[in-house]
């Protein structure tokens, strides 16, 4: 809305201008009048007037002093002056003070008129000004935490870093001072096997934003990034050399966040690297911060680890590792088969050898051990390298790695003594199935959890003992669910297709039509 004041002592002007002028159409919504300068400045300081249309002589307070007061509070406001007395002075002042225009009186609506229309004009050009001042601001405040990210992937490369300050010589973006102290930090997120890609993507986003904001991390003083592998780079600087309470912050501000993601499974395992007094040797503290994180491997996630001195050796294999492994599976010596694996856990750990996928790989080949075994006697007959190694690759500790494959053998040993009773834990899977039919989550994973199988092998049990794959299973039983749902006339299709764990209308149209030939619709139709 536009407010325009007009001041003056004389009644029959300001009443012949508010009745003559047509002032919506030219694009003014509100028009105060006021008899002298005190009355105009009372009103102004109530409506803050986009224009001022004054008389310049009046009593108490003149129209210039008006004005100047007009321009100290409110500089935006446009200033029409009127005077009955062509004064060099007051045309100077109205110069100096930027008026749209300086006319005589008796005032002429033919020539009022274009000024009031230039001086809504500029308002509007003004308008339009703020407007895109603010969405520059807008995209540059939303591009720092990019900016910055890629800031802090070139500190801790440590490469033209001259260039790097040159270019970021700014507070809003960079401002490292050389009376500060740095530590690098690197936070490793292990996400769980089933957070999507997609999901990943988003939070990482919004915590890079987060963190740009968050009070505890000013830009000022703290720079932050994503590495090319989804880890978060933080590099944190002031005065003191104490940054713990920093990355307390952080890990507490982590946690909190993912607290409240309910679908979102994870921990957060944070390395800090050694402190350094020289911006330009940051590459080195972080190079003790990932050393740092890497710590979780032995020591488990979900914790800070501050750089150290360590003594890694290498991990020897015993050339008798494998045959002796493969040898217990065959020969039904379940205690001895633990009791590799669990000497072989006990070494590695005391190595500490820093190659985790070194360390991972030897897993990998007992599992493949396994299943060659399994193999001989017929247990199952698929060996799925691919899904397997992503599997161990989703293990973050030592530990993890460790029950999965003690997991593993429990299950062959288990499957070698309870053959007989295999059509009862297939009985077991149906009515798990069965009982979940329309929960979303409903997967080859949530089935494994449940009945304490690893995924590989509750896949291949079922298939052997079934014929069906565990997911041809689930289909069949939903679309059985759903032909019965469907003869209740009362329920809406996308009501049947939650019940029976889709989301999708659609997507259950065509898996019902290719299983039962039919349309849900033309189902309903016929029975």
């Amino acid at each position: 809305m536009i407010h325009l004041i007009i001041a003056d002592d004389e009644k029959i002007t300001r009443d012949s201008l508010l009745e003559f002028i047509p002032w919506a159409e030219l694009g003014i919504d509100s028009v105060k009048t006021a008899k002298n300068g005190i009355a105009a400045w009372e009103l102004c300081k109530e409506t803050k007037p986009d224009i001022l249309l004054t008389d310049v002589r009046m009593p108490k307070m003149d129209g210039i002093q008006l004005a100047q007061k007009v321009r100290e509070h409110y500089p935006e406001c446009k200033i029409i002056f009127l005077s009955g007395y062509a004064d060099k002075e007051y045309l100077k002042q109205a110069v100096h003070l930027q008026a749209v225009s300086y006319i005589e009186k008796p005032v002429n609506n033919d020539e009022l008129i274009p000024v009031i229309k230039k001086a809504v004009s500029q308002y509007h050009e003004n308008e339009q000004k703020k407007r895109q001042q603010e969405s520059l601001q807008n995209k540059l405040s939303e591009n720092i935490p990019l900016i910055r990210q890629e800031i802090a992937l070139e500190l801790v490369q440590g490469e033209n870093l001259k260039d790097l300050f040159s270019r970021y010589n700014d507070e809003k973006i960079l401002n490292l001072d050389k009376s500060y102290c740095y530590c690098a930090s690197y936070t490793v997120f292990n996400w769980k096997s089933h957070v999507e890609e997609i999901q990943m993507a988003r939070l990482k986003k919004d915590i890079l934003f987060l963190v740009n904001k968050h009070e505890n991390f000013a830009p000022a003083c703290s720079i932050c990034g994503f590495d090319e592998k989804g880890n978060l780079i933080l590099i944190l600087a002031k005065h003191s050399e104490n940054f713990s309470q920093e990355l307390d912050k952080l890990y507490c501000f982590l946690n909190d966040y993912f607290s409240r993601q309910p679908d979102i499974s994870v921990s957060i395992t944070i390395g800090a690297g050694d402190i350094v007094s020289d911006a330009y040797r940051l590459s080195e503290s972080f190079i003790t911060a990932v050393d740092a994180a890497a710590s979780q491997f032995y020591m488990g996630s979900g914790r800070i680890y501050y750089s150290k001195i360590s003594e890694n050796t290498k991990f020897e294999v015993d050339k008798n590792l494998y045959p002796s492994f493969r040898e217990s599976l065959l020969k039904n010596k379940v205690n001895r088969a633990h009791q590799i694996l669990s000497e072989l856990t006990l070494k590695i750990r005391s190595s500490k050898d820093s190659n985790v996928n070194y360390i991972k790989n030897i897993y990998f080949n007992l599992i493949l051990i396994l299943y060659e075994a399994a193999f001989d006697k017929e247990i199952f007959h698929q060996n799925e390298q691919t899904f397997v190694w992503q599997e161990i690759n989703q293990f973050h500790t030592l530990s993890e790695l460790h029950e999965y494959v003690d997991r593993h053998i429990t299950h062959y040993f288990y499957y070698m003594n309870e053959l007989d009773a295999s059509n009862k834990k297939v009985v077991e899977i149906m009515d798990i199935i069965r009982e979940n039919l329309s929960n979303p989550n409903l997967s080859v994973n949530y089935i494994a959890d449940r009945c304490y199988f690893s995924q590989t092998y509750l896949c291949a049990f079922f298939k052997k003992n079934t014929g069906k794959t565990l997911n041809e299973f689930i289909t069949i039983e939903r679309i059985e669910k759903a032909k019965k749902l469907l003869k209740n006339n009362n329920m809406k299709l996308y009501e049947v297709a939650t019940s029976i764990g889709l989301s999708d209308p659609n997507y259950f149209s065509r898996l019902f039509k290719k299983y039962v030939g039919l349309t849900p619709s033309e189902f309903r139709e016929r029975s």
